[in-house]
């Protein structure tokens, strides 16, 4: 009997959970004589409990958004080096790998066991580029699942579904105040750079930064940087958002909200509707919103332009169109024709390059002669 052990953050439970019981279901089939236990741990969780979970002798370990890379101090080891079974980390998002990357340390030998999946081609040739001790980088997606029959898209009672978080981008940009003079500078410049290319990634527009003032660094020490602007992805990804609800509300479009941090955002209007936030909503009940709505409001994090989201997938496995621009609504609100048959041919690519049997066959390739 195989054991595959796959670890999740009790911090971002529900979400981990859906990918993880999805991935768990499929893996079973994969590997056969195989049962999977999904374990959630606390994102600080040390290497000598998270060892407690794994020292039974299990054959693979499957984790999301780098659990297990945690070090709370230089001399304690990485788990993963203490093992001998393949295990894969699977990044769902790419903001998750710009906070968690500087785990991946340069300092420390990596087992040759472990490999780690991303989203998207970009990261996945940044961590090629820059971490040389991870010798297998997947572009790997979170697995998703497509759903059945589905309520047609002229049908569906929801104009657009909005399932995101919020901060107010005012307090992200406060935060520059905080910093360094030096940090300051860097800063300024790096938002000023990412307003006139918003396609720049901001790893490109900090490296950018640091030679036209001519700042030296180490590999590391860019790390180090990254994590520590990030918030300036952020910023530029939350005001995007309020002025694409501003716009919304302003030409009476209906908005379904749905996340952590609108409860201030709106004061009285009559067509954004919020109906609560991820700790009241199960993740599972937003891919039933998708189910009802036409569109999902999928904005892009500066640089990622193209690049799909676990949010872009869902949305269209559950025959929802996924929109960046207000453009897009009101086009397709004016062509419906246009809007379905856009949103079938992008199931149907979605469903060859995303499907779950992509991701099977990315694991049986690194774990199955490990096994």
């Amino acid at each position: 009997m195989k054991e595959i052990l796959i670890l999740i953050s009790s911090s971002s439970y529900d979400r981990e959970y859906y990918f993880a019981s999805v991935l768990a279901k499929y893996l079973k089939n994969l590997f056969s004589d195989t049962t999977c236990a999904i374990v959630p741990l606390s994102s600080n969780a040390p290497a000598d409990l998270i060892n407690d979970y794994t020292s039974s002798g299990c054959d693979l370990i499957i984790s999301f958004n780098g659990l297990g890379f945690n070090i709370s101090s230089l001399n304690e080891d990485l788990f993963f080096n203490c093992l001998t079974c393949p295990c894969i980390t699977i990044f769902t998002d790419s903001y998750f790998l710009s906070t968690n990357i500087t785990r991946l340390s340069n300092e420390y030998d990596m087992n040759i066991n472990l490999a780690v999946a991303v989203s998207n081609p970009y990261d996945c040739n940044y961590l090629q580029e820059n971490f040389h001790n991870v010798s297998n980088v997947f572009s790997l997606f979170p697995p998703c699942e497509p759903e059945g029959n589905t309520i047609p898209w002229e049908e569906r009672d929801i104009e657009i579904f909005c399932p995101s978080s919020y901060v107010s981008s005012q307090n992200l940009l406060e935060k520059i105040d905080t910093l360094s003079p030096a940090f300051q500078q860097i800063a300024h410049k790096v938002i000023e750079i990412i307003t006139l290319n918003n396609t720049i990634h901001i790893k490109d527009a900090l490296i950018e930064t640091l030679t036209n003032l001519n700042f030296e660094y180490t590999s590391q020490e860019l790390q180090l940087l990254l994590t520590q602007f990030s918030f300036i992805q952020e910023y530029f990804y939350f005001k995007s958002l309020e002025n694409t609800l501003a716009f919304f509300e302003a030409n009476n479009i209906p908005v379904t909200v749905c996340g952590k941090g609108w409860q201030n955002f709106f004061s009285t209007s009559d067509s954004i509707t919020y109906i609560g936030s991820f700790d009241e909503i199960p993740y599972t009940d937003t891919l039933t919103i998708m189910k009802q709505s036409k569109f999902v409001l999928d904005l892009p994090y500066p640089g990622y332009q193209n690049m799909p989201t676990d949010r872009t997938i869902q949305s269209i496995f559950n025959g929802a169109i996924p929109v960046s621009t207000v453009e897009e609504v009101q086009y397709y609100e004016n062509n419906p024709q246009d809007a379905i048959s856009r949103q079938q041919v992008m199931k149907q690519e979605f469903e060859t390059q995303y499907s779950i049997s992509n991701i099977l066959k990315t694991i049986k390739n690194f774990a199955g002669p490990l096994l």
